[in-house]
């Protein structure tokens, strides 16, 4: 849904959850009492997990978006990995009439849906969850969903070679449609009238198509799930003031020290902790939902956004209630019957009385809108949860509606959840409400998010004190990541009016046609408030910003989850004249926007490899012999225009225990100490060759030869590695000469040549023939022999 945005908060928000990720351990508090005895579904459900971020979450194929049925605890953990509770149970709630009569279609602490479309066989084995990951795209065989993507039922999925079937890779060109890092997919319906034992009624008769996605970053953007529900009608009548809810059972660590609220501006209904919390301790985190989507409803002179496309002449809801209850308590207690349900939807009491403002005396149906951050108590003007009831256990509603969902017709739905935090309970409010923004901002764009760099493959090798990290393969991809970026696009200013302007943007290009606009009008970011309108331009003074590859980060963390403290070890980063990089990155402490550095680039040079042999986490004392360490290495890409300025690929992190070496494999030389210099074989050359020992317990004791050629256009020479020995080819066509990408122009530092068998080459000067050197095996000085030939 539209609302106002402020884009100098937009480039704070992407780091605002990486800079605040130490956390606490502890169990999810127990619950007691409520509506946990509800019956079980009467067949068995598909159960599975979104795990494509830090969000981990058990989930089901009938209405489940959370479960706590799965393991009997809080269906959904955050961060992942660190046993650690937000969510205990959540689903999608419809409500609605027919002649008169309410019927629902819920997934509450049991669901009312079944697996499968409308009419079908609902314990049919196609009726599963089906999950995908963007990285099935460099196995596609190794994903029986990947293959098998039920296209026939609805998933969404890319035609690639326009033949209208679904022939997936390796075989074909096609292949779901990866809006996310992870995509999941299922159908389900309320056909079966014996699943109804929530409230009773008779089915409300519809069938939804639902997709669950996520992006796997270190950014804000790494602790959303977003949620795309299809509703269809298929019962053969009208449904009239139906009513779309959100429901959740949002426990945050302890369920018995929790508040909830809504801001009406963003659309969004929270959770938030009443101070410290006994699971995750003096900073609990605050977990929201977001409507971005609503259902769409004729309105004459309006345009709504469905289905992909804008439609004039409607327009789409907005959040029309959001009500609370809570668990135990005999006025505001869970609903029992369809009725009560209702009554919950339409934004009033279970008995159909209004919810009260304590501040102001009037009836609301917006529960607790006022910022939590701004209650100084009762007679304040700020009405919020404590002002009326003791932190506990909370369940929430939120919803839109009523509209008329007619026999066929369909309406599509998204929402999101999304979970930031702060440095205590009511600064991960705002810094919720700063992250909510940002989603908002992805979906105005239609999740056109620009794609974050790959982590590099990092290859590890230890001695009894020291631990040594390399990621040579593959690095043509890593260090050739460009993404071009959509949100950075500053709007073109409306001729008769400086404000800037912007609106949803739907599949545009760099050369879409702006009417009514001046595009010679000077940039002025001076301006921060965005109002809504249709035009946008999708160029930053006529040119398209990208995102590039900048350079290496090396982290050193407290948790194989990455939960608890993380300290930078080192970054090696492009000699390119771009250092440190400064952003707007919102501050949990004071509570605002401050510009600050967030990548600290030198000049040093590009390099693959680095030996650590002291703690960072522990004053830099020396590593202890099979103590587990944590590292991880990432790539990070910047665009000097882009909101943010700099995207930083998820962290993989690696156990690493130091670990005392065989008498046979101890090495005799240590990392980077020592070389072996490169001979000539054949032919004249002022250039050189030399060989770094990088990791002595891997040389071989071969024979290489490097040789050196012209490239494919015939302009640059550059060289090819072999293992004589073996006959392996391990390097061809490197441009890199004594630390200058010959190719390119760009210096990117000696440290940039490869690495094989040990060993990093490095080539100076311009070699015109031919060189080859002897390693031999675990040497501090090798054999070097000059080859004569012809």
């Amino acid at each position: 849904m539209k609302k106002n945005l402020f884009i100098k908060q937009i480039r704070s928000i992407l780091f605002f959850s990486f800079l605040f990720s130490i956390m606490t351990t502890g169990l999810i508090g127990e619950k007691r009492g409520g509506r946990l005895n509800l019956p079980g579904p009467l067949y068995k459900a598909d159960a599975g997990q979104f795990d494509g971020n830090r969000i981990r979450d058990d989930l089901e194929n009938n209405g489940m978006l959370v479960s706590h049925r799965i393991t009997g605890h809080s269906g959904m953990e955050w961060p992942k990995g660190s046993h650690l509770y937000i969510n205990f149970a959540s689903g999608l709630w419809i409500a609605g009439k027919v002649d008169g009569q309410i019927r629902t279609a819920v997934a509450e602490y049991a669901p009312e849906f079944v697996a499968g479309p409308w009419g079908s066989d609902q314990g049919a084995s196609e009726h599963k969850l089906y999950i995908v990951n963007k990285s099935d795209l460099a196995d596609p065989l190794a994903s029986d969903d990947f293959q098998n993507w039920p296209v026939d039922l609805g998933a969404p999925w890319v035609d690639e070679d326009g033949d209208g079937v679904y022939t997936p890779l390796p075989a074909g060109l096609d292949h779901p449609e990866f809006i996310g890092d992870q995509v999941i997919w299922w159908v389900m319906n309320d056909g079966y009238q014996a699943q109804h034992s929530i409230f009773n009624t008779l089915p409300l008769g519809v069938e939804l198509q639902m997709t669950i996605w996520g992006y796997d970053r270190p950014d804000a953007f790494g602790d959303m799930m977003f949620v795309k529900a299809l509703i269809i009608n298929k019962s053969g009548v009208d449904v009239d003031s139906t009513i779309i809810g959100l429901w959740a059972d949002p426990d945050l660590g302890n369920a018995g020290d929790d508040f909830v609220g809504c801001d009406t501006t963003l659309s969004l209904g929270f959770c938030y902790n009443d101070g410290a919390d006994s699971d995750y301790g003096g900073d609990p985190p605050a977990i929201g939902y977001d409507f971005f989507q609503g259902p769409i409803v004729e309105s004459a002179g309006d345009t709504a956004f469905a289905y992909g496309r804008l439609i004039p002449g409607y327009k789409n809801l907005e959040m029309s209630s959001f009500t609370k209850y809570i668990n135990g308590d005999p006025v505001y207690a869970d609903p029992n019957t369809a009725e009560e349900a209702y009554n919950y939807m339409s934004g009033y009491l279970r008995d159909g009385s209004p919810f009260i403002n304590s501040e102001t005396g009037e009836a609301g149906m917006f529960v607790h809108p006022d910022d939590p951050n701004l209650n100084t108590g009762a007679g304040d003007g700020v009405w919020v949860d404590s002002d009326d009831h003791a932190s506990g256990d909370r369940r929430f509603l939120m919803n839109v509606g009523p509209f008329t969902l007619a026999d066929g017709d369909s309406q599509e739905v998204v929402f999101g959840m999304i979970i930031a935090r702060g440095n205590n309970a009511l600064s991960s409010i705002t810094a919720l409400k700063q992250v909510d923004q940002l989603a908002q901002l992805a979906y105005d764009i239609q999740f056109a998010l620009p794609a974050s760099p790959i982590s590099p493959d990092v290859a590890v090798s230890t001695s009894n004190d020291a631990i040594l990290l390399t990621w040579d393969d593959g690095v043509n991809a890593v260090e050739s990541y460009v993404a071009l970026d959509v949100i950075d696009k500053l709007p073109v200013p409306v001729s008769f009016d400086t404000t800037w302007v912007t609106d949803i943007i739907f599949g545009v290009t760099s050369d879409t046609a702006i009417v009514g606009t001046d595009t010679t009008i000077t940039m002025d970011t001076t301006y921060t408030f965005i109002q809504i309108v249709d035009n946008i331009d999708t160029t930053f003074e006529g040119a398209n910003t990208t995102f590039t590859f900048q350079g290496y980060n090396v982290y050193q963390l407290e948790t194989a989850s990455g939960q608890g403290a993380a300290k930078r070890v080192a970054t090696y980063d492009l000699i390119d004249g771009i250092t440190e990089i400064f952003d707007d990155v919102f501050d949990a402490t004071l509570g605002e926007i401050i510009n600050r550095r967030v990548q600290f680039g030198s000049d040093s040079g590009i390099k693959r490899s680095i030996e650590i042999d002291t703690d960072g986490l522990n004053g830099g004392i020396p590593l202890k012999t099979n103590r587990a360490y944590y590292f991880a290495v990432t790539t990070y890409g910047y665009n000097p225009y882009g909101i943010p300025r700099t995207l930083e690929s998820s962290m993989n992190i690696i156990t690493i225990r130091p670990q005392i070496a065989t008498t046979r494999d101890e090495p005799v030389t240590s990392y980077g100490t020592s070389s072996i210099a490169a001979t000539h074989s054949v032919g004249a050359s002022d250039g050189s060759a030399v060989a770094v020992i990088i990791d002595p317990l891997l040389i071989t004791g071969d024979e290489y030869q490097i040789s050196f050629r012209f490239n494919a256009d015939t302009t640059t020479l550059v060289w090819d590695l072999t293992n004589t020995t073996t006959s392996t080819l391990l390097v061809s066509g490197n441009p890199i000469q004594g630390g200058v990408d010959m190719e390119s122009g760009d210096d990117v530092g000696v440290g940039a040549n490869p690495i094989v068998e040990g060993l990093q080459i490095i080539v100076s000067g311009p070699p015109n023939e031919f060189k080859d050197f002897y390693a031999t095996h675990n040497a501090d000085v090798c054999s070097m022999v000059i080859n004569s030939k012809e």
